[in-house]
């Protein structure tokens, strides 16, 4: 963000000569989720409370801001297959800004309810990692001023079969570049392009197959 690294432990702003401002921290702490900003806002998710945060950089002192919250039943109207079944949902690997909007990949189902056990190292009570079944892939935008969030649908044949692929805004649109192809069982090269209030179409192909990478807007290039 504007020559500056980001961290989520304390909420550490830190600019290149290794000085940093310390923001206030958020309710609860986790790791490994996704982040974009829109050069004043750094957006975040957070797949445990479904939702998505904010964090003003410049009135740092007012902390980590909810601004959305994603309702699996109602957004996706999602219907249980067992009553003793639990909704699940969590974000994909990337976050993107783009004309007011963020936009995510997101992975919801169903789940067994966890088994909690007491941990018997360090006494702590525990639970099993929820295995999602019958899941779907969906994207979703979010309205970054009103917090609404919209379901955009379930993602092409194409991407539902490739994983690891890079999200990224270019030029008012998002793009899908790459991954690891199931149907080829290799890495593609394979562009998808999404355009709101347009659709899906198929974009210049990569001139070498990646997965697992990331992609950001720099000037007038997808770096």
């Amino acid at each position: 963000y504007n020559g500056k690294a980001v961290s989520y432990n304390g909420w550490y702003l830190v600019d290149g000569k290794g000085t940093y401002i310390t923001a206030k921290d958020a309710k609860v702490a986790f790791s490994g989720e996704p982040m974009a900003t829109d050069g004043r806002y750094i957006y975040f998710a957070n797949s445990t409370e479904l939702s998505i945060l904010t964090l003003d950089t410049e009135k740092l002192s007012k902390g980590a801001q909810t601004i959305a919250v994603v309702d699996p039943v109602k957004d996706f109207q999602w219907q249980k297959n067992q009553m003793s079944d639990c909704y699940v949902m969590q974000f994909g690997s990337d976050l993107v800004y783009c004309n007011g909007k963020l936009y995510s990949v997101v992975e919801y189902g169903e789940a067994e309810p966890p088994e909690y056990v007491i941990d018997k190292d360090s006494g702590e009570i525990v639970s099993d990692d929820l295995a999602i079944y019958s899941s779907r892939l969906a994207l979703i935008s979010v309205d970054v001023s009103t917090g609404k969030v919209t379901n955009l649908g379930i993602l092409p044949s194409e991407l539902l079969q490739t994983e690891d692929f890079t999200m990224a805004a270019y030029n008012g649109a998002l793009l899908f570049l790459g991954g690891y192809s199931h149907e080829l069982h290799n890495l593609t090269t394979a562009v998808r392009v999404y355009t709101p209030g347009k659709g899906w179409s198929e974009g210049t192909a990569l001139p070498q197959p990646r997965a697992g990478g990331k992609a950001l807007h720099v000037g007038s290039r997808l770096v």
